[in-house]
């Protein structure tokens, strides 16, 4: 590595840890959240590597692989997937839980065989641990031909090795999944007409994933794939299911479970109460109740004090003031508006402190769940639930968190 400043990505699953980890780097807040899609655009932050060495850290949006279902999932792809793009990374760390590490080696596969510079950070694994969930994290370096890592993102643990892995990573050394496999014929025509020999790659333009093709090959990759009968939806599906074939392979070598550690832990069996499809409603409902009732029980006192500051106010304004039109227009316009604005601010604090507590603890990401049902059926997803009930104390930020719904449509409907 050069001593210039790294374009350092950090990609993950939502909920991996990832923007917990770009905190623990660069030491800028962010907000973490515990529903799929709370990043909707990138965050970019600084750090020092080394003394000598500067990095530049982007924090991607949370995404399952690089088959993009979202316009925040987009985000991701369109960085990780054209080496022309102003953001591509020099590194790319793949935040994994490494409670729930299939799913994560999805999106590292596929960066792996883009021959992209790429780490893996696990994350979690005391988590993993207690669910007995033994990894061999030499053995699992070892399959993938990349560096792991093990960190604890949130107490900052490991990620001085990861800087000094950051310096040293090179290409993989191997590759997960050939999908010259499944379409040899195709992939030799287009490795031909893109004169690149990345197989991978050249799938994923077949596929119209923002690889960096010119026009001419464009037309000439459309005219292959007519020719071969190519269909895109068909032909990912088919590879995601054959790469996950590779990754099981690639688990069962390095990873066991210790049976004296597994244990129906604390947080499964509120889990199963939460998502319980009748008890999972109850739960919400009261909550929703004890959410209220708080926030009007609670900013009654302050928006008195505010009530009777501006009384106070308006009434010396008014009596030091000459009467007339001016201070009609002070007292009862300016004074009386700013009031009754501000009034409502106790309401909305309290209002969104409770949502951030509930997006911490993760049942906010449980409630979309639950609600993706009953919501489907006007037009929603479970998504639309953040807003809504965003849109209880003030409508602007309501409106700005519908950004995280996929469907133009949905959000639409949701605003």
């Amino acid at each position: 590595m050069s001593n210039k400043a790294l374009k350092i990505a950090l990609a993950g699953n939502p909920n991996s840890g990832k923007s917990t980890l770009f905190n623990a780097l660069t030491g800028l807040k962010q907000q973490v959240g515990n529903y799929p899609g709370i990043t909707v655009d990138k965050k970019i932050g600084s750090c020092d590597i080394l003394q000598k060495t500067k990095a530049k850290i982007i924090d991607l949006p949370g995404t399952y692989s690089l088959y993009p279902k979202s316009l925040d999932e987009k985000v991701t792809q369109q960085i990780l997937c054209n080496n022309d793009n102003k953001d591509y990374p020099d590194v790319t760390v793949v935040v994994a839980d490494s409670s729930n590490l299939r799913k994560s080696l999805l999106l590292l596969s596929q960066i792996i065989d883009l021959n992209m510079e790429v780490i893996l950070a696990l994350n979690m694994l005391d988590v993993s641990r207690d669910l007995g969930i033994v990894i061999d994290v030499e053995v699992l370096s070892e399959e993938l031909g990349i560096p792991v890592v093990s960190i604890n993102a949130r107490k900052q643990k490991g990620i001085e090795r990861l800087k000094e892995e950051i310096l040293k990573v090179g290409k993989p050394k191997k590759i997960v999944f050939d999908v010259s496999i499944l379409f040899s014929e195709v992939i030799k025509q287009g490795n031909a007409i893109r004169e690149k020999e990345n197989n991978y790659a050249t799938f994923l333009s077949f596929c119209s994933q923002d690889i960096n093709n010119s026009d001419e090959v464009e037309k000439e990759l459309n005219k292959i794939a007519k020719a071969n009968n190519f269909i895109t939806s068909r032909s990912l599906a088919t590879e995601t299911v054959r790469r996950y074939k590779s990754i099981d392979k690639i688990l069962l070598k390095s990873i066991g479970e210790n049976k004296a550690l597994i244990k129906r832990n604390f947080t499964k069996k509120i889990d199963d109460l939460l998502l319980h499809p009748i008890l999972g409603y109850t739960c919400f409902l009261l909550v929703l109740f004890l959410i209220f009732q708080a926030i009007f029980s609670w900013s009654q006192l302050p928006m008195e004090w505010i009530d009777s500051g501006f009384s106070s106010f308006s009434s010396w304004v008014a009596n030091t003031m000459n009467p007339g039109v001016l201070n009609d227009l002070v007292v009862n316009g300016i004074l009386a508006g700013l009031g009754g604005i501000i009034i409502f601010i106790p309401q909305i604090a309290f209002l969104f402190a409770f949502i951030s507590f509930l997006e911490d603890t993760g049942y906010m990401a449980r409630v979309s769940f639950i609600m993706d049902k009953m919501l489907r059926g006007v037009g929603l997803n479970g998504r639309s639930i953040i807003p809504l009930l965003s849109g209880a104390a003030c409508a602007v930020p309501a409106i700005m968190s519908a950004r995280t719904i996929s469907s133009s449509k949905e959000r639409l409907i949701t605003i």
